[in-house]
């Protein structure tokens, strides 16, 4: 993904996919996401695609206050097992109740590849949780333990194990008061 790479994609007023640009087709094929292509995600609903609770619930706040006029504008981390990537996310309002999304590229870093965040592999029944917007990983008991995917793989072991565990998405406490942050600057700004 290059600087100049801007992803688009939008839901129309029931939340279902309704477009995708070719910039998105591209980062999927490139992320081996062929289930994330063109025809198989439109018409689908956005939220089927957001699994965590918390995730979903940031998500449908900041979609309603884009649909009352708001701007939304944030950062998010979108790694890739060979790169670390953050984004700047800017969504707002569309014709007859779509929203648009839009990802831009802020900067994009090279690491040694982690299987762990690989697609390609076949997983165990364990999960890991991944924070939606730092990529950080759930290490502990202690629900502050977040980590980097490498440091996550090392104090848990990882490269020991048979299978490695399936990722599920949540948010840890540092993103989520950001994020609750943007939602009350988005009310703020009217």
């Amino acid at each position: 993904m290059s600087n100049d790479s801007i992803v688009r994609y939008t839901i129309d007023a029931e939340d279902k996919i309704c477009l995708v640009d070719e910039g998105w087709c591209q980062f999927a094929e490139v992320n081996d996401g062929a289930d994330l292509m063109r025809p198989t995600i439109l018409g689908q609903s956005l939220w089927d695609y957001i699994s965590d609770t918390t995730t979903s619930r940031l998500y449908q706040q900041i979609v309603s206050r884009v649909r009352q006029g708001k701007l939304a504008r944030f950062t998010l981390r979108c790694d890739g097992p060979a790169c670390r990537r953050l984004l700047e996310m800017t969504i707002r309002s569309g014709s007859d109740g779509a929203v648009e999304f839009e990802t831009q590229l802020v900067r994009e870093e090279d690491r040694e590849p982690m299987a762990l965040l690989s697609r390609k592999i076949t997983r165990s029944s364990e999960q890991l949780r991944v924070c939606a917007w730092c990529n950080r990983m759930n290490v502990g008991y202690d629900s502050n333990d977040w980590v980097e995917v490498e440091d996550a793989s090392e104090r848990l072991r990882l490269f020991e194990l048979e299978r490695l565990p399936q990722l599920t998405h949540g948010m840890c406490e540092t993103c989520l008061a950001s994020m609750t942050n943007t939602l009350e600057e988005m009310d703020a700004n009217t």
